[in-house]
């Protein structure tokens, strides 16, 4: 008799909840995507000066971000990798990694 794969359940927010499920499943584990959380943009003001810094903690958080043309040399500091790309491909320029890795430019 075979024995059943182990199950884990994602809780992750979509759409990369399955991304972590594909990689997941392709080590033979039995997957549930069931996300606790769901991100969505909300209302906000547009700011009437340049911020002196950009954080972002998440790519959620580039994604929805109001981010104005003029602000292109603004500085970024990304939380990782996938962060600081969301960010680069957004535009920001110049960003800085809080992990240190190779991402900062």
């Amino acid at each position: 008799m075979r024995k059943q794969a182990p199950s884990i359940w994602v809780t992750r927010s979509s759409p990369y909840n399955l991304l972590t499920a594909q990689r997941l499943r392709a080590m033979g584990l039995h997957v549930i995507t069931v996300p606790l959380l769901e991100v969505r943009q909300l209302p906000c003001e547009t700011a009437l000066t340049r911020p002196d810094l950009l954080a972002f903690t998440s790519v959620h958080g580039v994604r929805h971000h109001p981010y104005q043309s003029d602000w292109t040399n603004t500085p970024v500091l990304a939380v990782g990798d996938t962060t600081a790309a969301a960010a680069r491909r957004s535009g920001a320029s110049p960003i800085r990694c809080a992990r240190r890795t190779a991402c900062c430019s």
